[in-house]
């Protein structure tokens, strides 16, 4: 008797287990009343309804849907469904080295940084700091519920020209002895970002060494301003003016602590020496894509450009080539880049800009002057810091009739997944048996994200509002010897976290 109360009672219990776990396999989510922008640049769908099951987007439909009672319903009128944003370009997402071969910054930091992406509808972001291995871009994606994906740079001929800048201090044996090809079997889905590394010099490192040697602080204006005199684009240096050098080198304070010829040496040592060896680069890793059947994100500038165009001529018809940052402030010439984004663009190359605003609040004469001519493939961030929502800078484009949405929202989605497929497989569109990566925006203001599905959960609700925080722009921060880790009270998002974060 009392072995028959045992048995039937765990029958019960068993039945209750198998009952609940049915339930919740037959839960589904509906959005229904919603505008589906669903990312193949054409369709929008009104008054739609999107059913996810599991992981997948099970059915896309018009009207009405007869949801059952154990669905989750969310009503969208008045709303905007996209498919989450794939953001192709961006620095300083994991936790490992820099591109340019320094300490990696905070790991609060990181998941700062991830935060904020994921707030603004980024579901999928792709780590161009290509120096960092598959094992530790997967170390930071077991952090973050946002997929993470990384490039590969790992080549002698790169590491040895950061290292005349840098010094490379936060490289290790496994970066120095990664191979491209074997990143690339370990799960890095393009090669890049391939660097020229005149602008990080300037940036991140001249102003600073002049300082240590001078005492003196040197703004980056002053820094670009002796650069243009002594070395132009860098490619074809103009001749030796010492008389305007010399007064260059009086507005910077340095007059009388560096003679022009000084001035000269350090320039060439810093800049120039490190542009030679990037020239092999760039060949290099051309030869390695069309051979590895990789895409590649090259760094496009005014000093970087003819060896671009090479690129493109020798591989643009067997290989995805992504010219970054079309829209780069190097070129003071507008004319002349727009000229040469659409050589590229003969030539089969991706153009991508920058989600960058000026001040951040309008659009850049340059970025207004791509899209007037549509030379534009897709967009991305790359602010090496704080950044301008993409969903913002996509409003703007919209203000000023430079497209219209269905096509913006192609640009930071499908367009994305069709330039670097093994970035993110089966997303980027809301279509039936597709990942369900999907973001909810504000109808009347798309920049404002009202929810974050990732993979047929919801990760976020209530994230960005562009208008009430204007991102600051500012340098990273490395090591132990930079400020604590500035935390953003807006920052709610509950993450997994490493055990040694």
């Amino acid at each position: 008797m009392e072995l028959m109360k045992i048995v039937l009672i765990t029958a019960a219990k068993f039945i209750i287990v198998v009952s609940s776990i049915k339930i919740c396999w037959s839960m589904k989510t509906i959005f229904k009343n919603a505008e589906i922008i669903t990312g193949d640049g054409k369709t929008v769908i009104n008054r739609g309804y999107v059913v996810v099951h599991g992981e997948l987007i099970t059915e896309v439909g018009k009207g009405r849907y007869r949801e059952k009672v154990n669905d989750e319903v969310i009503d969208c009128k008045g709303k905007i469904l996209i498919p989450g944003i794939v953001n192709h370009h961006e620095h300083y997402l994991t936790f490992g080295p820099t591109l340019t071969g320094e300490h990696p910054i905070y790991k609060e930091q990181v998941i700062e940084h991830l935060n904020t992406h994921l707030m603004q509808g980024t579901t999928t972001i792709l780590n161009v700091d290509g120096l960092v291995t598959p094992e530790e871009a997967k170390i930071t994606q077991r952090c973050h519920p946002i997929n993470l994906k990384t490039c590969t740079m790992h080549m002698p001929e790169f590491i040895k020209a950061i290292e005349t800048i840098t010094g490379c201090p936060g490289l290790k044996s496994e970066h120095r002895n990664a191979t491209i090809e074997g990143s690339l079997k370990k799960g890095a889905v393009a090669i890049g970002e391939v660097e020229e590394l005149t602008v990080i010099a300037l940036l991140f490192c001249v102003p600073e060494l002049l300082w240590r040697r001078t005492g003196k602080l040197v703004s980056l204006n002053q820094v670009r301003a002796l650069k243009k005199a002594i070395l132009g684009d860098v490619e074809n240096p103009p001749t030796f003016d010492s008389e305007k050098i010399s007064g260059l080198l009086e507005s910077a304070g340095l007059a009388g602590i560096m003679t022009p010829e000084e001035i000269k040496s350090f320039m060439e040592k810093k800049i120039l020496k490190p542009h030679i060896l990037c020239r092999d680069v760039y060949v290099k890793t051309g030869e390695l894509a069309e051979k590895f059947g990789a895409p590649m994100i090259v760094h496009h500038a005014l000093e970087s450009k003819d060896w671009v165009l090479k690129l493109m001529r020798k591989h643009g018809k067997k290989v995805n080539i992504i010219a970054a940052h079309c829209d780069s402030v190097t070129f003071e010439d507008i004319e002349e880049s727009v000229e040469i984004t659409r050589q590229l663009k003969k030539l089969g190359s991706i153009n991508n800009i920058t989600s960058y605003l000026d001040n951040h609040t309008k659009l850049t004469e340059i970025c207004v002057r791509l899209f007037e001519e549509k030379l534009v493939d897709n967009i991305c961030t790359d602010a090496l810091s704080k950044h301008d929502s993409m969903l913002f800078f996509i409003e703007k484009l919209i203000e000023e009739k430079l497209t219209t949405l269905c096509e913006a929202i192609k640009m930071v989605t499908s367009g994305v997944v069709q330039a670097i497929p093994d970035l993110a497989p089966n997303r980027g569109l809301v279509r039936a048996e597709k990942i369900a990566d999907l973001v909810l925006l504000d109808g009347d203001k798309i920049s404002n994200v009202d929810m974050v599905m990732l993979g047929g959960e919801i990760i976020l609700k209530d994230g960005d509002r562009p208008n009430e925080s204007i991102p600051l722009m500012e340098p990273p921060v490395y090591g132990p010897g930079g400020r604590p880790p500035k935390r953003d009270l807006k920052t709610k998002l509950p993450v997994r976290l490493c055990n040694d974060l």
